[in-house]
């Protein structure tokens, strides 16, 4: 990822910078899981291909729950305030 960062920079990309990226390319992955979900549920609704586009609609949700956890906890590290002392955000 620092690669990528620094492809048109002279100087390299700092650690909170890939971390950032990181991150937010975590939360567009979430979003693009629920994109493709309701993208399946109208093809199943109106496309003449035979294709089990309600399983696939429900794949896509599943990685939508499966990694929400993960990337809300990602992204709150690096685009919120900090923990207090009982672990709660600020």
């Amino acid at each position: 990822m620092a690669a990528y960062l620094g492809v048109n920079s002279a100087r390299s990309s700092s650690p909170e910078q890939v971390a950032m990226a990181v991150a937010e390319g975590a939360a567009f992955s979430l979003a693009s899981h629920l994109y493709w979900a309701v993208w399946a549920l109208t093809q199943a609704r109106h496309s003449p291909i035979d294709f089990d586009y309600l399983g696939y609609s429900s794949l896509r949700r599943a990685r939508f729950d499966d990694q929400k956890a993960a990337v809300r906890e990602l992204v709150l590290q690096q685009f919120s305030l900090p923990m207090n002392d009982s672990g709660k955000r600020l």
